[in-house]
């Protein structure tokens, strides 16, 4: 009975572990920055998602300029022929 209490003690306080010792503490706050790396992940995880999806949008926009361009320079060639066509 008295090893259940010595086990049920352990594992209510915090108890080093092998990648604890050897990686340093995995779980919760960094003792160096005092950050959780939870957030850190979401900093840099938002800024990738964020910023490909700005490079998506100014894509589409950059494309859709020179499709447009490109219209335009077709429709007044189109436009020039027509007009240079001598009548039968």
């Amino acid at each position: 009975m008295d090893t259940i209490l010595i086990l049920i003690q352990l594992n209510d306080g915090y108890v080093r572990t092998y990648a604890d010792q050897h990686y340093g503490r995995i779980r919760g706050k960094n003792p160096v920055t005092g950050v959780d790396p939870a957030i850190i992940f979401l900093i840099v995880f938002g800024c990738l998602v964020g910023g490909f999806f700005i490079i998506c949008i100014f894509g589409t926009l950059i494309l859709g300029v020179f499709d447009n361009g490109t219209r335009c320079t077709r429709r007044s060639f189109r436009n020039r022929e027509f007009n240079n066509l001598s009548p039968l």
